[in-house]
């Protein structure tokens, strides 16, 4: 879960997020999906095409429709939003005084039927992080 117009965090874990997709051994749409959802309900469905684009951008192995179809990027209703974090239990906060959101640093792997299987955690996960966390949810 990130926010769009997130000004340090979120950006970070998308990046690090593209950084150890290209790592592993494993292909976006064929042995997993990734899926984005923004918990700010002011984020537009514009905002999560153009960060689609990004970081699509940035894979370096072959972008197929497959890989496309595989990474999604989606907004959500601030209700919606907030139920698949609890779902998930990934905390977030909103600060009125500066109109951001605080936030943890984190991936959240979850198992074909959708179960919470681990998390990535912080800004510089190792690299076989990702892998591992895969593994376990399959």
């Amino acid at each position: 879960m990130v926010y769009y117009n997130c000004p340090m965090i979120c950006p970070l874990v998308l990046s690090r997020l593209q950084e150890r997709l290209n790592a592993v051994p494993y292909n976006i749409g064929e042995d997993f999906n990734v899926v984005v959802v923004s918990f700010d309900a002011r984020n537009t469905t514009q905002m999560a095409a153009e960060n689609k684009a990004i970081y699509l951008a940035g894979l370096t192995k072959p972008l197929t429709p497959i890989v496309e179809k595989g990474w999604t990027f989606h907004t959500a209703t601030t209700g919606n939003s907030r139920a698949i974090a609890d779902s998930i239990g990934f905390r977030y906060r909103f600060y009125p005084e500066s109109g951001e959101y605080g936030h943890p640093a984190v991936l959240t792997v979850l198992t074909s039927d959708g179960v919470v299987s681990g998390y990535v955690s912080g800004l510089e996960p190792e690299p076989n992080d990702l892998r591992m966390a895969l593994l376990q949810a399959s």
